[in-house]
């Protein structure tokens, strides 16, 4: 099981790779991240912290890295047992223009009986997660393409992820901290 977003951006592709491993990225362009910590360069093996609108904070580690097309991570909470494969690819459309797709393989389900997990992923998970998904594409996008940090009042907010007191903010990036 596996949901995925796609989003053309008016951006090459070089520019697109350094948004998405420059430090801080994903407060300035995800709709409902408020901090993103980390303490050095993005890359194989690393770790980071995201920590979402309404509180919630997710580990991600980065399992493969192929340098200007695209990573791998797993994410979950820091002590969690779950933690869900996601993949990020580039691709180079023309001098001007390049795409993100992003792939979760949702990993929350994977005790459950396969009918009942089936059922579960198909009503809940994959709505939720494709909303979610465009809105992370999107954000990317309205970044690299205006240079301005997404504007949380663009996306509806999210019941996994969002906060209505924060909507219409902007999030913070900073150093890593060990919690």
């Amino acid at each position: 099981m596996k949901v995925n977003s796609t989003r053309v951006m008016a951006v090459p592709a070089s520019k697109l790779w350094q948004g998405v491993t420059s430090e801080g990225h994903l407060a300035l362009a995800h709709p409902y991240v408020d901090q993103h910590l980390h303490g050095g360069p993005m890359g194989l093996g690393e770790k980071d912290r995201i920590v979402y609108l309404n509180g919630l904070t997710f580990e991600r580690q980065f399992t493969a890295w192929e340098e200007g097309l695209g990573y791998d991570l797993r994410i979950g909470r820091p002590n969690g047992k779950s933690r869900s494969l996601v993949e990020w690819r580039i691709n180079s459309i023309d001098s001007h223009q390049s795409s993100l797709s992003i792939t979760v393989h949702p990993d929350l389900l994977r005790r459950w009986p396969s009918w009942l997990r089936w059922v579960a992923f198909r009503i809940r998970v994959k709505p939720q997660l494709e909303s979610y998904l465009d809105a992370v594409t999107g954000g990317i996008a309205y970044w690299l393409e205006t240079g301005a940090p997404v504007r949380r009042s663009d996306h509806p907010n999210h019941p996994w992820f969002g906060d209505v007191k924060n909507q219409g903010q902007t999030g913070t990036a900073s150093g890593f901290v060990e919690q």
